[in-house]
């Protein structure tokens, strides 16, 4: 019986070990919770380490994570960066098994206050809301991947500021797909993103009234629209971009008036416009080689100064929307619909237009004039026309009034009246 019952109790021991170590990870993780109150540098040798609340980098401080540390966050936990974050090859990412994009909360930048910053290079974010960086904050990423966020990737308040070099912004979510930008923000905030992949967002770039972008070498693909505009914004671009492979490969002008001048750089692919005027006292300025696109009815109201002058051996072009020689298939319908004269108004100088400011040099003007117009319109205004193909439209050019143009150099044929 003695040596029954010793089997019996080795037995259960057994079982125990098996159940403690089925209940326990492998690995002890190492909490993080409440502020950081002094510079601290996180140790390789602890990770990974569990936020299971909220971690708060206090103004003045800086938090310092060294390669192949990984900081795990809970539900609805947030990073607050009000001094300083240092990372270099460290993983920060959901801590259930099964992680999918917004398992925990944002990374805060700023406090609006103090200017806090962070620097990341060969870091991997991911599986959260996204990165928000307040007036003040300062980020800095370096071959750094940010991964399915459920929001906006990165939100910029007023004077914030993002430098990303390399590395990527991606989503798998659904609701980011149909709803959220990669790169979005406020008046005053200014991103600069060079050799950045983009992908998987409703927008790859959405501009707000007064914001600065700048990008080089970047690509944008499986978004809705890869640029999209709400407002007058500074875009600055170079290099290669890549913005097909999306729903719409157009730049979307999802406004209809100016409340500032505005510059189009030259892209890839078009400006996708509806009715837009240009302001009394506001300057559009285009860029040599760029497209305008304008859907059925729409037209280029001026009321302030309309500058696009094209450089030798190049054009500016304002077309239909329907037309897919230029730019291809923006309205995609395949070959649905060909342009035609009338399919959309032209462009259009009031009275109110200044006219020593107002010129077009080596621009096309195609298939406009609905209504019974020209492709070019004036009343009460004279604008310079010089070196400019107008073609394909209702008329060519329709003068009311007091209007005087300047007209030198210019083809006007292929109108369904007379030019």
């Amino acid at each position: 019986m003695k040596s029954s019952c010793t089997s019996l109790h080795r037995r259960l021991g057994v079982l125990m070990g098996v159940l403690c170590a089925l209940s326990w990870p492998l690995t002890a993780e190492t909490v993080l919770t409440g502020s950081i109150s002094q510079d601290s540098t996180l140790e390789l040798s602890k990770s990974p380490y569990l936020v299971l609340s909220s971690l708060n980098i206090s103004p003045g401080n800086t938090l310092t994570i060294p390669a192949d540390v990984v900081v795990k966050f809970g539900a609805g936990s947030n990073l607050y960066v009000y001094g300083n974050l240092t990372a270099t090859g460290a993983t920060f990412t959901s801590n259930l098994a099964q992680p999918k994009a917004g398992d925990w909360g944002r990374i805060y930048l700023g406090n609006g206050g103090d200017t806090a910053r962070m620097n990341l290079t060969g870091c991997l974010l991911s599986y959260f809301d996204g990165v928000e960086v307040r007036q003040k904050g300062y980020a800095t990423l370096t071959n750094t991947n940010v991964m399915n966020t459920e929001y906006d990737a990165f939100y910029l308040q007023q004077r914030a500021v993002l430098t990303m070099t390399g590395g990527s912004l991606e989503t798998n979510s659904t609701y980011a797909k149909s709803n959220h930008s990669a790169l979005n923000g406020t008046s005053l905030a200014m991103a600069s993103l060079s050799n950045v992949s983009i992908q998987g967002y409703q927008l790859g770039v959405e501009l707000n009234t007064g914001i600065e972008v700048n990008l080089a070498d970047v690509t944008i693909t499986s978004c809705d629209y890869p640029i999209f505009f709400r407002s007058t914004a500074t875009l600055n671009v170079s290099g290669q971009l890549q913005l097909t492979g999306n729903a719409c490969d157009y730049a979307r002008v999802d406004f209809y008036y100016m409340n500032d001048n505005w510059s189009l750089p030259k892209l890839p692919i078009p400006y996708y416009f509806g009715g837009f005027e240009v302001q009394p006292g506001k300057t559009m300025t285009i860029a040599s080689g760029a497209i305008l696109k304008f859907t059925g009815g729409g037209r280029l109201q001026v009321n302030g100064s309309l500058n696009a002058i094209a450089a030798e051996n190049e054009w500016i072009y304002f077309t239909s929307s329907s037309d897919d020689n230029l730019g291809g298939d923006s309205n995609n319908d395949q070959t649905s619909s060909a342009p035609a004269a009338e399919d959309w108004e032209g462009i259009s100088f009031q009275d109110q237009s200044v006219d020593s400011t107002s010129i077009l040099r080596r621009c096309a003007v195609r298939y406009a004039g609905s209504g019974d117009k020209g492709g070019i319109k004036m009343y009460n205004a004279s604008p310079t026309i010089d070196s400019c193909d107008i073609s394909n439209n209702y008329i060519g050019i329709w003068a009311e009034g007091l209007s005087n143009p300047v007209i030198t150099n210019t083809t006007i044929g292929s109108s369904v009246l007379v030019p």
